[in-house]
């Protein structure tokens, strides 16, 4: 019988009850190498550990769906005198008071240490109870890098670290090179003991070594000036569960889709009256999405249906300041000014009472719907309903959500940013336009009517799902572990 190979995974993020976005991406990875690897038999047991943050004297944060993981996880409660003013679930909030951003700057030494102490004592324990791991790897290492050097002295395995933040670059206020000495240092400290680099983006690897340095001394300098890449890595692109993000089925009885939406009245956002009670049911009803169980059991037999009604634009995302949405709000006023037409525009995230209004200022309240947040699945559901997706964003990485349309089907206009390029190919999966290019925006809404009138389209949900589906993501992340440790073992 065949022992099992323990795989220890140290998330700096992770989602919990309070906050269910926070670090998805990381779950849903997790989900993909657990899955695939009971199902090919490669023998790993997946620990995934979190240090979850709380403030002092407050509620602990819960993990979310902790019953029916398909790994162990791992949940670490650590209080936090800065949690003050934050959301308090691993991942801190950009919304807090002038007075908490201040008393949060004083205790940072010390949460640091509590931090610390509590992770350290936290894998002793760990280790006590299940042994050593074959090998670790970092997700997110906000935080948790900085026990790393110690655990790898201890145990003298292969390391691997997948960075998610989109910090490393000069755009953002919070950029890398603006991060203190100590931030800094810690993330040098563990770039230079790293087996290898498992990045979501080429473009992030390209990042990361800019600001993290080339780690292998014995590449000659001509030799780097001719390879950007220097650092060995792997392509870990994040996963989509294709079971929630499908495209619509052919329905033999149905040739004409309806989509009926009711924009939010005039007045204060109210999320329990303006978000429905089930968003998975309500959006199955009103947007056309008929038969929504049985098609998602025979998804994989895509195929374009005919919908009516205006042309719909779908936005999906936090809704904060880098997403750049009164950009989209602005754009897309004059896209209906230039062009006369019924296209609508939904915002899927967080009620913004700006944005709103700004979309009554623009006279494009009847045109654009704010839905506020919704679960996973209410997501899909939208994207379903819609016939193109577009994202705005001043910074990104790799976004999931650009992952998630395209396995949906749906074109995706986006911006020329970060590792989005080697998503988007003009033409063929969507359009691409420049930053903060609102004029360009405008124009690529009546492109993207033009080149994509159609959709689902068959092609690019099928791309996708090849690319981003957890077996395509789980499979190349375990030919790595499995190259490493053999290697290791020859050695």
């Amino acid at each position: 019988m065949q022992t099992a190979k323990q795989v220890l995974w140290l998330a700096g993020w992770f989602p919990s009850v309070s906050n269910g976005a926070s670090g998805n991406f990381i779950a849903r990875h997790a989900d993909a190498f657990a899955e695939f690897n009971a199902k090919m038999g490669h023998g790993y047991n997946l620990h995934v550990l979190h240090c979850a943050l709380y403030p002092f004297f407050g509620k602990k944060a819960i993990p979310l769906n902790s019953s029916s993981l398909v790994y162990q996880l791992l949940w670490c409660p650590v209080p936090q005198f800065g949690s003050i003013g934050h959301a308090g679930d691993g991942q801190y909030g950009d919304q807090i008071s002038p007075f908490a951003r201040i008393l949060n700057g004083i205790v940072k030494p010390i949460d640091h240490v509590i931090y610390t102490v509590y992770l350290r004592r936290f894998l002793q324990l760990y280790l006590r109870n299940h042994g050593n791991p074959v090998l670790v790897h970092v997700h997110a290492a906000d935080k948790i890098g900085r026990i790393v050097p110690w655990l790898i002295k201890r145990l003298g395995v292969p390391l691997w670290l997948t960075e998610h933040w989109a910090i490393f670059n000069e755009i953002v206020e919070d950029g890398f090179s603006k991060r203190s000495i100590s931030f800094q240092s810690m993330y040098k400290r563990l770039w230079k003991i790293l087996t290898i680099s498992a990045p979501v983006s080429h473009s992030s690897q390209k990042d990361l070594q800019h600001y993290l340095g080339n780690v292998l001394p014995s590449i000659s300098s001509a030799q780097t000036a001719s390879n950007c890449f220097v650092m060995p890595f792997v392509l870990f692109r994040n996963a989509v569960d294709t079971k929630v993000f499908y495209p619509i089925s052919g329905i033999s009885d149905v040739e004409e889709v309806s989509f009926n939406k009711t924009p939010i009245p005039n007045r204060e956002p109210n999320p329990k009256e303006d978000a429905p009670a089930n968003p998975a049911e309500s959006n199955a009803e009103s947007k056309g999405v008929r038969n929504a169980e049985s098609n998602a059991k025979k998804h994989p037999g895509i195929k374009a249906i005919k919908k009516t009604g205006p042309y719909r634009f779908i936005h999906v995302s936090s809704l904060d300041v880098r997403k750049n949405g009164e950009g989209i709000l602005r754009a897309f006023a004059q896209f209906q000014i230039d062009n006369k037409n019924n296209a609508t525009l939904t915002m899927v995230g967080a009620n913004n009472q700006s944005m709103i209004q700004l979309s009554r200022s623009l006279n494009i309240q009847d045109k654009v719907f704010f839905t506020g947040n919704l679960p996973i699945q209410g997501v899909a559901d939208a994207m379903r309903a819609a016939d193109a997706f577009v994202l705005f964003s001043m910074m990104e990485n790799a976004p999931c959500v650009i992952s998630e349309a395209l396995c949906c089907g749906l074109p995706v206009i986006a911006t020329h940013v970060a590792g989005i390029p080697e998503m988007i190919f003009p033409e063929r999966n969507g359009l691409l336009v420049a930053v903060a290019d609102e004029d360009a925006l405008s124009t690529t809404f009546s492109e993207c009517m033009r080149i994509f009138p159609d959709s689902p389209y068959n092609e690019i949900a099928q791309d996708a799902q090849n690319i981003y589906g957890y077996d395509a993501v789980a499979s190349t992340l375990t030919r790595s572990y499995q190259k490493i440790l053999n290697t290791t073992c020859a050695e």
